[in-house]
């Protein structure tokens, strides 16, 4: 029997905006275990919950003041194993999201490490001498020189991403084995899993030399990120973690290798001496195009069969971080919308490997525009150049009914509410709804050992159509999927599975512009 992150879907949960179950207008575990039985009846199989632990919410929970307690805007550490308990009696695998890369500067260990440099946790982060910083690492989300003064002991200290997020120095001994008794306290606990955020972050240059410079549009990539990430000892780290984690069963490792070089990451998994799956971003990047979507799949399965033979693709399409798949794909037109929408569902949950579905993407949410004095990403506050409104509109509540606040909660949300009309109410007894065709393609996938665990043969040279056919002890399952506005005609004679578009006759069939045929083959 495969391991069971080879073979299930994994659904995301950001705990702000999926269910708030106490009226305070925030997401919390409550809520979450609320909703089980809806993810459990969709077809999902894992759930990752992004961070709950303690936090001021500088960066929205990834600033972690403790790691070992839930933030009371989330509950309570037994509303946690109530939420775990209930996820494993309906068989779903619950993967935290850890941020080991930096803590909040609320931590205890960093109100510590800044008031001397004698100080026993001083050496647990990075630092620099001198007036002034020691090389050009830029502030993510700032645009800034990512060294910020500490005016106790007189230098810098790193923050990459905000100057409330120091950097952990991995180096020291004291502080990669407080790391790995973090993931052992909620392995004990009975989590399945862990989503490592920005894991090829944790070391950087020994020298601290400046990055080189490169021409491009986003200004945060004006340099290659040559010194402060990708750093070699990051391997070592993935391996020690992965052995902790084989310790305690059938656990998953799954990374965010934060790069969208298919090459970089696939090195960071397999070979049972590194991550389960590190996420790939190639294919979250393309346009609507099946010859682009076809290309990436093809440079992600390239990647990873050149650093092992039991290396586990994924797919994903959204996430916290990025534009919704369905604004990015959006058509003015909402019946080839629709159509659009549905063919990111198949692609995403037929292709080989491990698929992640982002919540709302099963009835089709988009973005939604955030006003300026309602934003509440530390990116949006900076002004971010490429991407004015920061990432809140990728995060905005859970549209579960077409009530008021869409039946996320009873008063004002954190963030406000999408477009009411989609919700799950009204799609999920219909039969000709987004929601309803994912559970139809969930089932499919969960019940064909073919689509979990076969091969895969993609078709070369197909233009707009992007087509391929899994195998598995005989069976052959071929999907076509028609990005393009032009019909195709192609000999196929089988079971139909899924079929959107299509014109069937004795011997060809035609797809038609957006068309889908999922068939069964003789």
């Amino acid at each position: 029997m495969p391991e069971w992150w080879r073979e299930r879907v994994i659904y995301q949960i950001y705990p702000r905006s999926f269910k708030d179950s106490n009226g305070d207008g925030v997401g919390d575990l409550v809520g979450i275990t609320q909703k089980l039985d809806y993810l459990k009846d969709l077809g999902i199989g894992a759930i990752w919950i992004s961070p709950f632990f303690k936090s001021p919410q500088a960066d929205c929970g990834y600033d972690v003041s403790d790691y070992r307690a839930v933030d009371p805007m989330f509950g309570s550490d037994q509303d946690f194993e109530t939420l775990l308990a209930r996820a494993h009696e309906l068989d779903i695998k619950v993967i935290i999201d850890l941020v080991l890369n930096h803590t909040s500067c609320e931590h205890p260990w960093f109100q510590e490490a800044r008031k001397s440099k004698d100080n026993p946790k001083h050496d647990w982060y990075i630092w620099s001498d001198g007036p002034k910083p020691p090389n050009n690492w830029l502030c993510g989300f700032t645009l800034k020189n990512a060294w910020c003064w500490n005016e106790q002991t007189k230098e810098y200290y790193l923050g990459q991403f905000t100057p409330e997020q120091p950097e952990v120095n991995w180096r020291n001994k004291e502080l990669h084995d407080e790391m790995m008794n973090v993931l052992k306290f909620w392995l004990e606990r009975g989590v399945d899993g862990f989503r490592l955020d920005v894991v090829n972050f944790y070391f950087k240059d020994a020298q601290m030399r400046s990055n080189p410079r490169k021409i491009t549009r986003m200004p945060y990539m004006f340099m290659d990120h040559k010194y402060d990430r990708n750093q070699p000892e990051v391997l070592d780290v993935a391996a020690e973690m992965r052995q902790i984690c084989n310790s305690f069963g059938e656990r998953a490792l799954i990374g965010e290798v934060y790069a969208d070089d298919t090459d970089l990451a696939a090195q960071f998994q397999g070979n049972n001496d590194r991550l389960n799956i590190a996420y790939n971003f190639d294919f979250l990047y393309q346009e609507f195009s099946g010859e682009l979507f076809r290309k990436s799949a093809q440079k992600h399965y390239q990647s990873i069969s050149k650093y092992s033979s039991d290396n586990q693709p994924n797919f994903t399409l959204s996430n916290h971080d990025q534009v919704r798949a369905c604004t990015r794909y959006h058509d003015s037109n909402p019946a080839r919308d629709i159509l659009k929408q549905k063919i990111m569902c198949v692609m995403l949950l037929t292709l080989r490997g491990t698929p992640t579905i982002y919540y709302g993407e099963e009835i089709g949410m988009k973005n939604v525009k955030v006003p300026k004095h309602l934003r509440m990403d530390p990116v949006a506050h900076a002004s971010f150049p490429v991407n004015l409104f920061g990432r809140d509109p990728e995060r905005t509540p859970m549209q579960w009914s077409g009530a008021e606040f869409c039946g996320f909660s009873q008063t004002q949300p954190w963030l406000p509410v999408g477009d009411v009309k989609i919700n799950v109410e009204d799609q999920i007894n219909n039969p000709d709804s987004l929601l309803s065709f994912y559970k139809l393609v969930l089932k499919l996938r969960n019940e064909s050992r073919t689509l979990k665990e076969g091969n895969i043969n993609i078709m070369e040279g197909t233009g707009e159509l992007f087509g391929y056919r899994r195998t598995f002890e005989g069976e052959k399952i071929q999907v076509y999927l028609n990005f393009g506005n032009k019909p195709v005609v192609v000999s196929a004679k089988g079971k139909i599975l899924v079929q959107q578009e299509i014109d069937v006759g004795e011997e060809l069939i035609t797809l038609k512009a957006l068309a889908i045929l999922v068939i069964q083959r003789e």
